[in-house]
This record gives structure tokens, sequence and C-alpha cells, in this order.
């Protein structure tokens, strides 16, 4: 393998192909991801890189083809599947919810509660806030999510991504809704 061990990579599809009633959206696609690496699909609308996201994502099965996250060949059932493995999604659709803060948004499924089932806003607030300051963002944790412009929301869905330590990250056109400077940021991270 040239310098890289075959244990840095930590997923592997093969020959993933996706057949619906009367069109093929993939054909025998193939791809190593080595841990650190940043890999973009590109091409045309229908070339089917949205269907490869929804796969690897576990919201639809391969007609054929393996998934193999850190040497398991894996089949999803679901997309909570697929994030349990630690596979986390960025739709281009926002699935932010709008009249819950920031902060509550980027921890929306895991928010951290005392033993009373009560929400640690302290904690919640110190770990978003330590999320944002890798974008180099000035996003008020407090502001309600319907305040924001829609490349905040980006941001936050990005961020949402980043929680609970994922092994993948999938963004199906991130920077679509971004500014320059938010793209800028996304790339750093």
């Amino acid at each position: 393998m040239a310098g890289k061990e075959k244990n840095d990579i930590v997923l592997e599809l093969r020959g993933i192909t996706k057949d619906f009633p009367g069109v093929r959206a993939l054909d025998n696609f193939s791809c190593d991801i080595r841990r650190g690496e940043v890999h973009a699909l590109v091409g045309e609308n229908g070339a089917g890189k949205s269907t490869l996201l929804h796969i690897v994502g576990g919201v639809i099965p391969p007609t054929s083809g393996h998934i193999i996250l850190n040497g398991e060949d894996v089949r999803f059932r679901s997309a909570h599947d697929a994030h349990l493995r630690g596979i986390r999604v960025v739709y281009q659709e926002l699935s932010v919810v709008p009249n819950l803060s920031v902060a509550e948004n980027i921890f929306a499924n895991i928010q951290p509660v005392n033993s009373f089932g009560l929400v640690r806003r302290k904690v919640l607030n110190k770990r978003a806030g330590e999320l944002i300051a890798l974008f180099e963002e000035d996003i008020d944790l407090e502001t309600l999510v319907e305040e924001l412009s829609i490349g905040k929301r980006q941001v936050v869905e990005i961020l949402k991504a980043l929680t609970l330590d994922p092994r993948v990250i999938l963004l199906d056109e991130p920077t679509s809704s971004l500014s320059g400077a938010e793209t800028g940021a996304l790339f750093r991270t």
C-alpha cells in the first residue's frame, strides 16, 4: 500500500451499485477513505452523489456491493444504525429545529442532563461553544436558529455532525449556502 497502512482505512466502498425502477443510479462505485482524509465527489445532477450518501448513511440499501467500516463488512438497516456506528451525514435539506437555540440544536439528541433529568445548560453551552470555535464563528449559543441566516443554519447542521466523535462525516453540497469565510472555516476543520 505504498506508505499507507491498511488499518488507516476507515471506510471502504466496494462495488456499490443502486438500481431504481428503470434507472441505474450507481454502477460499481468503489473507494477507500483513510483517517483524516478529505474526499469530494464531483458530478452533474443525477450522477448518483446523493444516492451514494444515502446508501452510506443507511437511508437506502445498495442493490449490490459492500460497505466496510473499520475492516468490518456492515449492512445498515437504517440511518440510525449508521449513526450508531459513527457515520454522520449532513444532507442538503436542513434538519435544524427553528424554535430551539443554537446550542440546543447542536446537541438535540444528546443533551447533557443531571441526575434529575434536567439539561445541564452550562455544560451544553460550553461544549457547543468549543465546536463553534472550530469554525471561528461569532454565533450566540442562545440565539434561536430561526433568527440565523441560511448559511449560519448550515454551520449549525455541520456542528451537529461533529458531536459524539464521528468516524466518518459525509456532507451533501455543504457549501451551497455558506459564505466564503464559512467555506474556508469548514475546510480548515
